[in-house]
């Protein structure tokens, strides 16, 4: 059995971007390579720079998913955490009109959410109002049909072409300072087959990667609670335990990071050695003031977006949040000049910004070695 620690506040856990955006092999941001979202705090209302932890933007429909506890916390403050809202689902098309529901789940708070990479199904997490630990993964359907449900799960991941997901299970138990989850396994879900396969026991994250269609498992049960990572091949499914430290990789499979969210600080590592980049270069240096990554770009290259209090001129602490393009190719940083990014597509970054989503072309006004 692998227990793992959660701190339980306003929600269990949130999956990101969810988790959290899917992959895809076309231009958009790889969701799947986005770690979990766990605030320890509610945001205040309108907070820039956490618009990709609300919003998920479907690529292949060209529209925006948001709801649930976190879009709610963002719009109107802590004290809307009863809002009706936080059971709902809502989607808007990127060239504007209505917002339209998609799903509703009275009596159960919705946690983050993602888009197939296909465009067909939409994947939630919820839970319980009065039970963070009853938690469960709702699979959505055309015309807002839940096809799939499954309980207690804690984090998923789509397969490059949205036929699969792979899950993660555990039983949570609450406690005066939080709670513990129980992890019970790792599943596939194929839905040409409709069914669920386990692929192993041990397991706490999931990422489904799409360079080699291989799924990456993550815990930290190694020694002094560090990570392992396992890899499970498409062919076989047979585990196989690896050098990495997390599951994040990028599009080409050269590099990974490390998010920083209290198991070690953010950094970008090189698969091949298995050595930090980030924190080896000058960079480092500039980008001490809350940093964290948005997502990998599937651009043909190794492009990680980022989000950072640092002013990338000076390196001190700004008012502002700049978005930032990591190219691990080049070893350069480029402000993009653009605030609240929740996708990219065709060379255009889809921005939230005063309750508006718009197509906006970078700026890129500056780049650091």
């Amino acid at each position: 059995m692998v227990k793992g620690r959660i701190i339980v506040c306003l929600i269990a856990t949130c999956l990101l971007f969810a988790p959290g955006l899917a992959s895809s092999e076309s231009a958009a941001l790889d969701i799947n390579t986005l770690p979990p979202y766990v605030p320890d705090q509610p945001p205040p209302v309108g907070i820039p720079g956490r618009a990709h932890h609300i919003y998920s933007y479907d690529q292949i429909n060209d529209r925006v998913i948001f709801g649930g506890l976190q879009y709610v916390l963002n719009e109107k403050g802590e004290a809307s955490q009863n809002d009706p809202d936080i059971h709902v689902l809502y989607e808007r098309d990127i060239a504007g009109g209505p917002r339209r529901t998609v799903f509703t789940l009275p009596g159960r708070a919705i946690g983050t959410y993602s888009v197939s990479p296909d465009g067909r199904y939409i994947g939630l997490r919820s839970w319980v109002d009065d039970d963070p630990g009853n938690t469960a993964l709702h699979i959505i359907g055309g015309e807002g049909t839940e096809i799939v449900r499954i309980e207690h799960v804690w984090d998923y991941s789509w397969s490059p072409d949205g036929n699969q997901f792979a899950y993660v299970t555990g039983d949570y138990q609450g406690g005066e300072d939080g709670g513990d989850v129980r992890y019970t396994g790792v599943w596939r879900y194929d839905f040409r087959q409709r069914r669920s396969t386990k692929l192993q026991d041990a397991g706490q994250h999931v990422a489904w990667a799409a360079f080699d269609r291989a799924v990456y498992v993550l815990d930290y049960n190694g020694p002094n609670r560090s990570p392992r990572v396992w890899q499970l091949n498409s062919t076989d499914w047979k585990p196989q335990l690896t050098a990495l430290q997390s599951i994040y990789l990028s599009p080409t499979g050269r590099y990974y990071y490390h998010p920083e969210m209290g198991e070690g600080p953010f950094d970008v590592y090189d698969v091949a050695t298995n050595t930090p980049r980030f924190a080896t270069s000058s960079l480092k240096e500039r980008f001490v003031w809350e940093t964290e990554p948005i997502g990998w770009m599937n651009s043909g290259g190794n492009h990680l977006l980022l989000v950072t209090m640092s002013n990338p001129f000076t390196g001190q602490l700004d008012t502002r949040p700049h978005t930032m393009m990591y190219d691990l190719d080049t070893g350069t940083m480029v402000d993009l000049e653009l605030q609240d990014v929740i996708g990219w597509k065709h060379g255009t970054f889809v921005t939230h910004h005063e309750g508006k989503f718009r197509n906006e072309k970078a700026a890129g006004s500056s780049s650091h070695q």
